[in-house]
């Protein structure tokens, strides 16, 4: 929510550094955020979110795990479309990029039950150092990252969008 309050001020890597904490390789077409809550604003944020996907798939992934994760975003209900994600698309994202990567739950520098209970999507990650962890190691340019904040978005209606 504070990259949405001020996005020419902040960005991911300078909130992690004012953590103490190292930055994080990102597209360089990582959205900027900002608030909105009218139906363009949510089909912008939608189409931004889908161009940024499939990019970023191809540029940080071989062909064939690139495909892995667009089917992982696609929707259940359109298999043609992908929207913005869903708890379904999440669970099969998080999985397909542990597996890419060929990590294990301890890797994580979070309690192998709290990780476990994220993968499951028993429960919404809430620490912002949590999601950049999971982005860092799953080490997709932003890909998981903005899927999470989106999701994250989804859920509990916070009214954040993304364009560029």
């Amino acid at each position: 929510m504070l990259m949405a309050s001020f996005p020419e001020e902040l960005s991911i890597n300078n909130l992690l550094g004012m953590n103490g904490k190292k930055g994080l390789l990102l597209s360089p077409n990582f959205p900027i955020f900002r608030f909105g809550d009218s139906k363009m604003d949510y089909e912008n944020s939608e189409k931004t979110f889908r161009n940024f996907y499939i990019d970023t798939a191809y540029e940080f992934f071989n062909p064939e795990n690139a495909i892995r994760l667009l089917a992982a975003m696609t929707s259940p209900c359109d298999r043609l479309k992908i929207w913005l994600p869903t708890a379904e698309n999440m669970y099969y994202l998080m999985y397909s990029l542990h597996d890419i990567r060929k990590l294990k739950f301890k890797d994580f520098k979070i309690p192998a039950r709290t990780v476990l209970s994220h993968f499951q999507r028993n429960r919404l990650i809430t620490r912002f150092t949590d999601l950049c962890e999971y982005e860092r190691l799953f080490n997709s340019g932003g890909l998981y990252l903005l899927s999470e904040l989106m999701y994250l978005n989804e859920k509990r209606g916070f009214g954040i969008i993304s364009g560029n």
